[in-house]
């Protein structure tokens, strides 16, 4: 309902959600999820009143969910630069394994890198968002979007956006989108 921009059908699920937690760990979710709602509602300083007072263990999925709201918000209202955004984002990455929401944050990750100009560890970031969650339905378009900008960055000028020991790891880690024949010469010479 969030998502969709339902937020009357959210604030309803979000009240039966309070309704129903039982546990402590279980309640760790509806400071996300309020958050969330505010920030729909357009009111960012609430959201972010509501997940700095949350108190979920870091280690719990709402924490993550939260810290990674947070930064979405923030980067929209411009109250965080992209590498802001990204020291932001890496404990996440470190931290969160194993399910849609790592390749959630691995995609954001990667994007933001290659805004910021880091094209090796970016591509890197994207390319095991789709390698490592090939079953979700992203992760053909994200390996797509790795090849694409392998290719715009090999075909402007690769040597001055990317160091040396940047771009001959980069073409190592990417031998496979090195394009075929003079190109590819063209490119492993410079």
């Amino acid at each position: 309902a969030l998502d969709q921009g339902a937020l009357a059908d959210a604030r309803r699920l979000v009240e039966v959600t309070a309704g129903a937690a039982a546990t402590a760990r279980e309640r760790a979710w509806l400071p996300y999820l309020e958050g969330r709602l505010l920030a729909r509602q357009g009111k960012a300083d609430k959201a972010r009143a509501v997940w700095d007072a949350a108190t979920a263990a870091p280690t719990h999925p709402a924490h993550a969910r939260q810290r990674y709201a947070r930064v979405d918000l923030d980067l929209k209202l411009k109250k965080i630069d992209t590498r802001q955004a990204i020291a932001a984002l890496q404990p996440l990455r470190d931290a969160w394994r194993g399910d849609a929401f790592e390749f959630q944050v691995l995609r954001r990750l990667g994007r933001l890198q290659i805004e910021a100009g880091d094209y090796a560890l970016g591509l890197r970031n994207l390319n095991e968002a789709a390698h490592g969650f090939p079953a979700l339905p992203e992760a053909a378009a994200i390996g797509r979007e790795v090849a694409q900008t392998f290719e715009r960055l090999a075909a402007g000028d690769l040597a001055d956006k990317v160091p040396p020991l940047a771009a001959i790891a980069l073409l190592d880690d990417f031998a496979a989108l090195i394009p075929a024949g003079e190109p590819g010469r063209v490119l492993r010479r410079r």
